[in-house]
Order: structure tokens, then sequence, then C-alpha cells
């Protein structure tokens, strides 16, 4: 009834900025495993976030005289400190309705992450800035049109702060028997903001995706369209691919 996983990223702009995460994931399903009707299951999730800032890299407007940079004029800005330590809690929520006797099955999902709202301000006047709460919702339908193909239909919500976004689409999968393979294609829509195709195959335990954005929004005046692409591999032991959570 219980999993346990983890998750570590590291992010790094430009060499100035850097966010490392490191959280651990547990979570328990609270329906009894007996029976097959509905699936519920509660995630939590807690770590920390180490932020960074390489002041000797960053440029300030007051530094410029006359259009030109000046290293020795001062950058009116003090730091108290140039790293912080952030603590990270997120919870979940998800529901299927898994009744194999049905070829369709609806679900849901609730989430919120960093529950606390952290200060993760580094400046010395002492003003806080809080990591706003992001809630998401992912919500939709899989349907079993026979042993070989499998749609699932689903929409995304996320807020934060003042930002928004939402994405709609499907994704399908075509059983080939003689090679026990499963060739996958998924078509999405982020408004406001892009197009994605997705295509791959899954074999055993190992899923490989290959996705690529078509800029919708105004920033297509820019690149052309042209979005990014992205490479993707999943590895799920077959006691997970064989429980109820896909």
């Amino acid at each position: 009834r219980g999993g346990a996983g983890g998750y570590l990223i590291n992010y790094d702009g430009a060499k100035v900025f850097n966010a490392f995460n490191l959280v651990l994931s547990g979570s328990y399903k609270i329906m009894d495993p007996g029976q097959e009707v509905h699936l519920l299951t509660a995630g939590l999730q807690m770590g920390i976030i180490y932020k960074n800032i390489n002041n000797s890299d960053l440029l300030f407007e007051s530094q410029y005289d006359n259009g030109q940079f000046n290293s020795a004029l001062p950058s009116n800005e003090t730091f108290n400190r140039m790293s912080k330590l952030i603590p990270e809690f997120n919870v979940g929520f998800y529901y299927e309705w898994t009744d194999k006797n049905n070829m369709y099955h609806p679900y849901a999902g609730l989430s919120l992450f960093h529950i606390t709202s952290p200060n993760e301000s580094m400046l010395i006047s002492g003003e806080s800035s809080r990591v706003p709460r992001r809630f998401l919702l992912n919500a939709g339908c899989k349907l079993d049109i026979n042993d070989e193909i499998k749609v699932d239909i689903k929409i995304l919500n996320q807020n934060q702060g003042k930002a928004n976004g939402f994405t709609v689409g499907t994704g399908g999968s075509y059983y080939l028997a003689e090679q026990d393979i499963d060739l996958k294609l998924g078509l999405y829509l982020r408004a406001k903001d892009a197009f994605v195709i997705a295509t791959g195959l899954a074999y055993e335990d190992l899923t490989f995706m290959v996705s690529y954005d078509i800029t919708t929004s105004g920033l297509k005046e820019f690149n052309g369209g042209k979005g990014a692409l992205e490479f993707t591999l999943v590895y799920r032991p077959s006691k997970a691919n064989n429980s109820s959570i896909n």
C-alpha cells in the first residue's frame, strides 16, 4: 500500500543563479488494495531547496557610465548572503475509478506545492520574498478501446501567484503483441503558449518519448514558431507497471 521515491534537480542560470532541489516522496493507498473498483492515494514530499548567487558576474544599471560599463562604480545593491537554504513541503491526492468491467476510467488529482511559502530573499534590507504556493489540478479519462488501443484524455491546470498554465490534450498507445512494444502518440495544447507533439514507444520497463513544441504565442514572431525539442526516458519496475496506477 506504500511507495517511496524522490527527485534531484539542479537549475543553472547562466552561471549567475543556481537552484538545487533535493526532495523525498512517500505515498499511501487509502483504499483497500483488495478491491478493484476505486483507487485513492495520498502523497507527501519533503526536502530542501538550496539557492545561491554568483555576485561577481552580475551587472547593474548604476555601473554604466555614458553607456559604458565601469566595474569600479558601486552597484548600490547589498546582499545579506549569497546563498540560502529553504524547506520544501508538497502534498497531493489522486483518485481513479479502476473497475476493469468498464472501458473508461476517469481520474483526478489535486496537489499543493511550497506549502510553507518559504522566504527566499537574500537582501540585507530584510525584505520578505516568499515563494507563492502552487496549486495543480490534473484530471482526465482513460479509455481501453480494446486489447491493443488505449487512449488517455487529460487536462492540467496550474496556478502560482499571478501565473496560470492550462494544458489539454490526449495520448494514445497501440500494442504490438508480437514485438511486445507499445507505440505511443500524444497531442497537447498549452493555452496561449504552444502546441505539443509527442511520440515514442514502451518496451518492458522502459518508455522513450520525443516531444516538440510549436509556439503559438506572440513569441512565434521571434522564433518562427520553433520551440523546444525534448527527450524523455522513464524506467518503471514491472511491479509498478502491473499496478492500477499507469
